[in-house]
């Protein structure tokens, strides 16, 4: 691992904590939610040894997933919640 690598992941960790401890003061969790789909696909995917592309594509597919599911979840909610006619 480069310098700049580990510096870069150093920033990331810091990054994800004041993340979690701004959740944790506001007890919403939203601000969990948002780095980890941000950051948690790549996270997870530069520990599997592929190449490169791999890594990018799959990275990309988790977190366009991730943010389909953020978007359509809450329409699904307030779906369940209404009473039925």
């Amino acid at each position: 691992m480069d310098v700049l690598s580990a510096k870069s992941e150093q920033f990331i960790d810091k990054f994800v904590l004041i993340f979690i401890a701004a959740s944790i003061w506001s007890k919403t969790w939203f601000s969990i939610i948002i780095p980890l789909v941000m950051f948690g696909p790549a996270f997870f995917m530069e520990r599997i040894n592929a190449n490169e592309e791999t890594i990018l594509y799959g990275s990309a597919a988790v977190s366009i997933i991730a943010c389909l599911f953020i978007i359509v979840w809450p329409i699904f909610m307030k779906a369940k919640k209404q009473p039925e006619r």
